[in-house]
């Protein structure tokens, strides 16, 4: 019952945020925002909905009975995360079809993401990660956004296309008018989001009891179900050739999950990093973020060959994860 109940909590999350994004991008379209935009911002931050309610839930449940376990659940959903758009999707994208890479553009994010993980590993050397320290990631993401938004600006207008006269999703067009209907999906979905986030986090926490394992562990499950939606997006923008979406989102989701997700996680409640994490998820992710970077500027393509190898390194990653003591 409890592992049906975690499986509910992850469908629903990711049913959620598909249509929260979504009915997110038709009503930035009908104002007038640029499509490079609405992926920078939209299909980043909006892939990452499922993790910032996790993190936030499990953060906020540290107060209660949960402790330390809510807080391995918080630091391992975000970093496992990472690690997995960082190594197995890009990798299983290259392998899919093989990327063209704008080595400027993966340059300027790729160091943003690395520079987003050696500084949560820096603060988290402290044993927690504090309010202050949250504040800082929300600003730097903050800043980041309005970097990648007012660089865009210069060169990129809308394109002056309406979105359809009638919403469709997942493949029933909803009755009413347009307008209105996308704003009453927008508060559906992240309502989606947000219970999912908690039905799974609740559920998450028992079985990890019941099985005799840390919810940091469970945490890690978490981190690579919840990024399916990044796989989507990915895999989807490759195969159809538009390689820059896909490099841009995986990019682009990793330091949302750091700056915005995790950040807004401590404001809400100071994290504790749990010894296991400190020793794996953090160095993993660092070293990931690491190789990712090096290998997409060392040439204008990523080839199958190099996405073989980051899914192997992804696989590294869970032998280490499920060998590391539960503490």
């Amino acid at each position: 019952m409890v592992v049906a109940l975690v499986l509910v909590g992850l469908v629903v999350l990711l049913v959620g945020s598909e249509v929260a994004v979504g009915a997110a991008g038709r009503v930035a379209r009908r104002v007038g925002v640029s499509p490079w935009i609405i992926g920078l911002t939209l299909t980043s931050v909006g892939t990452s909905l499922p993790e910032l309610a996790t993190t936030v839930s499990a953060a906020l449940a540290q107060r209660g009975d949960a402790g330390d376990e809510a807080a391995g659940f918080a630091f391992a959903n975000i970093l496992a995360s990472n690690v997995f758009l960082l190594t197995a999707l890009l990798g299983a994208t290259a392998i899919a079809a093989p990327m063209v890479v704008d080595r400027a553009n993966a340059t300027r994010d790729g160091v943003a993401l690395l520079g987003a993980t050696a500084a949560v590993a820096l603060m988290a050397g402290g044993g927690v990660l504090h309010r202050v320290e949250g504040g800082v990631l929300v600003a730097l993401f903050v800043a980041w956004v309005a970097w990648r938004v007012m660089g865009a600006s210069r060169h990129d207008a809308p394109d002056g296309d309406d979105p359809p006269p009638r919403v469709v999703v997942f493949g029933w067009t909803v009755p009413g008018p347009a307008w209105a209907v996308d704003v009453l999906l927008l508060a559906t979905g992240i309502g989606l989001v947000v219970g999912g986030a908690h039905v799974l986090l609740d559920n998450g926490l028992r079985l990890a009891a019941q099985l005799g394992v840390s919810a940091a562990l469970i945490g890690v499950a978490s981190g690579v179900g919840t990024s399916l939606p990044e796989l989507v997006v990915s895999v989807r923008a490759a195969r159809s050739g538009a390689s820059a979406l896909s490099l841009g989102n995986v990019l682009g989701s990793g330091i949302t999950n750091l700056g915005l997700c995790l950040g807004s996680a401590a404001l809400g409640e100071p994290i504790v990093v749990v010894s296991t994490v400190a020793r794996v998820d953090l160095p993993f992710a660092v070293a990931a973020a690491a190789i990712a970077l090096l290998l997409l500027r060392d040439d204008d393509r990523l080839t199958r060959r190099e996405g073989g190898a980051l899914v192997v390194l992804f696989g590294l990653y869970l032998v280490v994860r499920l060998a590391a003591p539960a503490a």
